[in-house]
């Protein structure tokens, strides 16, 4: 679905995204592994019943994810055409990839929060919460915003647009959820030491 409307902005676009996707793999693979650091640090704490070791390690976890982010996509935004010019030859594409890049990159910030809560989430044995906010959000909303901002603003930046917004619904659905079970866990680990 998002490639379809990235299509009807001809192949430019198509070549633009293509580029802005290998760039952004540099940013990505790092949150990944933040990602599932804290499903293993999650799950292993969780089985040994130590929740606030949970709530801690998932926080720090978090805040190295969102300062490692941002340093790469600030390098990445400051030397954009250097980078993007490992990929891509083209100056054209280059330039339109780069409309992308400056309006998702200075957000990508809070993918690491929406991966690190979501992988605390499902470390604490709590998957299917985690998948239904990923639907939601990154299929569901995305799709949606998509669909509306093709026809409304009708841009590529529009498109670019829609990524930080949905990691952001993302991180905040996550947010409420891990906050809710880590909250009442605690309270319970308490109550077992008292």
């Amino acid at each position: 679905m998002v490639q379809y409307h990235i299509n009807d902005f001809g192949e430019l676009a198509v070549a633009a995204f293509t580029t802005y996707y290998k760039v952004e793999s540099l940013i990505y693979l790092p949150i990944l592994a933040f990602g599932q650091a804290s499903t293993t640090f999650a799950g292993q704490n969780t089985g040994a019943g130590r929740f606030f070791r949970v709530r801690r390690g998932t926080v720090m976890t978090a805040a190295i994810g969102v300062g490692v982010v941002a340093c790469i996509a600030g390098a990445i935004l400051l030397f954009p055409r250097t980078v993007f010019g490992w990929f891509m030859k083209d100056q054209d594409v280059v330039t339109c990839a780069l409309t992308i890049a400056r309006v998702s990159f200075p957000f990508y910030w809070i993918y690491p929060l929406l991966e690190v809560l979501g992988g605390a989430v499902r470390g604490m044995g709590y998957a299917l919460r985690s998948m239904v906010v990923i639907i939601c959000n990154l299929c569901v909303v995305r799709v949606g915003l998509l669909a509306v901002f093709s026809r409304v603003f009708h841009t590529i930046p529009s498109l670019g647009a829609v990524y930080p917004i949905t990691w952001a619904t993302a991180a905040i659905c996550f947010a409420v959820v891990f906050w809710r079970i880590i909250l009442r866990k605690c309270d319970d680990e308490q109550k077992k030491l008292l």
